[in-house]
């Protein structure tokens, strides 16, 4: 193996890499969706049992309002983290097919070009994957809030 082919190798595994590690920041950020839809529904079964607004006291009202916020902000995280990204794709196919054509590059020299272009690509993903990390560590964190305030509003509720 040569130098050019072994610099292709290397930025086409970076590159693969990145790609599966976008596709779990996406299952995982499902995932947070669907746990923080299933705490606020659990957390509205809780609070269905009051007949009305004047039984539902003061602390119980300020958990629901901090579930409710929790949610918003879990969900609002999950789907941010989910959004589609300008992923970087290089070498562009049209330009791959015109230097295939081209005298001016042999095998070696098309090889090292379309890992420069790889490469590029990596440095380019690599921002779209922390934020896209970040977005799902958040929307983690607030699920987490959001188990502790279903347990608090069963306590209220109980104890109210």
């Amino acid at each position: 193996m040569n130098k050019a082919e072994l610099y292709y190798q290397i930025a086409l595994a970076q590159y693969q890499e990145q790609y599966r590690r976008s596709a779990g920041f996406d299952a995982r950020a499902g995932s947070m969706l669907a746990v923080a839809a299933t705490l606020a529904g659990i957390g509205a079964v809780i609070l269905k049992d009051f007949s009305g607004p004047s039984t539902l006291s003061v602390c119980t009202g300020a958990v629901t309002v901090l579930l409710a916020l929790a949610f918003i902000a879990a969900a609002g995280c999950a789907i941010y983290g989910l959004q589609p990204r300008q992923w970087s794709v290089k070498p562009d196919p049209s330009d791959l097919a015109g230097h295939l054509h081209s005298p001016e590059y042999e095998e070696a020299g098309l090889t090292e070009w379309i890992g420069d272009g790889l490469a590029e690509s990596v440095a380019f993903n690599e921002k779209l994957l922390i934020t896209k990390g970040l977005a799902v560590r958040a929307a983690a964190i607030c699920v987490g809030v959001m188990a502790v305030l279903v347990i608090g509003l069963a306590v209220t509720v109980n104890v109210g």
